[in-house]
């Protein structure tokens, strides 16, 4: 399982408009430390 945490920037595959294809793009993680969701 991988950790985000803060201040990390990932790469995440955002779909192109027909929804088949698409590409990956850098996000920076902006969610609490210590926020438990449970969606990880």
């Amino acid at each position: 399982m991988i950790t985000f945490r803060r201040g990390d920037i990932a790469l995440v595959i955002f779909p192109n408009s027909d929804l088949t294809t698409g590409k990956k793009r850098p996000v920076i993680i902006v969610d609490s430390d210590d926020l438990d969701s449970g969606l990880c």
